[in-house]
This record gives structure tokens, sequence and C-alpha cells, in this order.
């Protein structure tokens, strides 16, 4: 067995989430989560950094296939397909294997499979921040990309590269 598998520590995120690590590296979680939450500037950079300099901390993993999911940019995909490898590499706690599930079904192109996961997660720990912004960032994405499809029927117009991203979410074939 891994030696990283056998020295795993769970504690608790400040928002009392149980989450798989050291202290530091969960306090480094929580400003990161502090940042996106605030939609402050350093968030992408605190986030890049977690997830590089621990890349058994499996939230900072979970966090940056999140990240780079709810960006809307194509290019963004293979990043969340290598950081969920990663993930199914890692012991996960019940939280963290949710996550995982739903970024699972996202990158399948099932968002409403991502929001009902995410939804259940939050039945089970209300307070994962995370869990609520991304689930209500889905939930967004999938009416305004419904919404754009509808108005470009109702005008007879075409999108462009960048207006269509969100819909491009699918699996590769």
């Amino acid at each position: 067995m891994n030696s990283v598998m056998t020295t795993r520590r769970t504690g608790y995120d400040e928002h009392g989430n149980p989450t798989s690590g050291a202290a530091d590296a969960i306090a480094r979680y929580d400003t990161a989560i502090d940042r996106l939450l605030r939609y402050h500037v350093d968030v992408v950079d605190r986030m890049t950094s977690l997830a590089e300099e621990e890349p058994t901390f499996p939230m900072g993993q979970i966090l940056a296939a999140h990240l780079s999911l709810t960006s809307t940019d194509t290019p963004d995909l293979p990043g969340a397909r290598e950081l969920a490898t990663n993930l199914r590499t890692l012991k996960l706690n019940e939280r963290e294997a949710a996550h995982l599930a739903a970024i699972e079904a996202w990158l399948a192109g099932d968002w409403a499979g991502a929001s009902r996961t995410l939804d259940q997660l939050l039945i089970r720990w209300p307070a994962d921040l995370l869990a609520l912004l991304v689930g209500h960032q889905i939930d967004a994405e999938a009416v305004l990309g419904l919404e754009f499809v509808m108005f470009l029927g109702a005008v007879g117009g075409e999108a462009n590269h960048r207006s269509t991203c969100l819909l491009e979410f699918r699996p590769e074939s």
C-alpha cells in the first residue's frame, strides 16, 4: 500500500467539514475557499499553488477540478480530467468521494447528475461552501446555456466559440 495512504489524517476545515490531509494543507484550502467566495483576484494563484504543491491533498485537487470546470473554457477540460484521474488514486473520505462523483458526472457531460450529487452532498454536509458555490454555478450555467440556445433559435443567430463553450462540455468520443 502507498505510504501516503497509510499516513493520511482527517481533520476539519474551518466550516466543520471532514477533510483528509495535514493541518497546513487544510489551512491553505480554507484560505483559497475564502478567496473564492469573495471572488478575490488571487484565488486562482492560491488554488494552483495548493494543487501543485499538495498533490495528495484531496480537497486541493477537488478545488482545482471544480474551478477548471466552472471556467467554462474547453481548454480547461484536460486539466480537470487529469485532476479526476489523480483523485481516483487517493484515499478519500465520504465527502471527498462525493465531490469526485460530481466532477466525474460533469466530465461525462451529465450536468444534472453533477448537480444532484452536490445536492446530496449538501444534505449531508450543509456547510460545504465549495459544493454550494459549484452547485449553484452548475445550475445557473445549465439554465443560461439553455436560454442562450433558445435565444439563438428565436433570432436565427449563430454563436461564436466563446459564447458556446458552455455547450461544449460533452464527453470525449
